[in-house]
């Protein structure tokens, strides 16, 4: 499989990243927004891996619908979850939704993956996603206007002929 997986890759680039497999590692997702000062998180979930995970299943299934059960993990690796979320999301994806997929190895958390992209909302991890929605919507950050100045084109102009 390795080396029609490599033929297979080099069609499409001069270069191929292949990884180790290692055995024992949890798969696990939470998405989440901040709204004001406070952070409304998904529940935990891990992935099914019934049979073989595709392009497909991970990435087309936008109208995935049927709610998943959450993940049994202790407070602690939840709470782990949620500040390494909360270091990507502040100031990164200010007034979006995300989901992180992360790994657990031998109870050390390491972010895989950070999805903001519609097709990767994870709707079906809120019990109320329309309400998460209407919350994020009515609470979207606002911006300090940046003053505009024109100091350092008016400096190149200035020294023009100097030199």
């Amino acid at each position: 499989d390795l080396d029609y997986g490599k033929d297979t890759a080099f069609e499409f680039d001069n270069e191929v990243l292949v990884e180790p497999f290692k055995k024992g590692i949890k798969e696990y997702n939470l998405a989440g927004c901040k709204v004001g000062d406070e952070f409304l998180f998904s529940i935990v979930e891990e992935p099914s891996k019934d049979g073989h995970l595709d392009f497909d299943k991970k990435y087309l299934d936008f109208s995935r619908s049927s709610s998943v059960n959450e993940a049994e993990i202790s407070k602690e690796l939840k709470d782990q979850m949620r500040e390494a979320f909360k270091k990507i999301y502040d100031p990164l994806f200010q007034g979006s939704i995300i989901r992180c997929d992360f790994f657990v190895d031998e109870g050390k958390v390491y972010l895989n993956e950070i999805n903001p992209i519609p097709g990767s909302l994870a709707n079906y991890l809120f019990d109320d996603f329309g309400g998460i929605i209407s919350q994020l919507v009515e609470n979207l950050p606002k911006y300090q206007k940046i003053p505009v100045s024109y100091k350092y084109i008016n400096s190149i102009q200035s020294a023009k002929g100097k030199a």
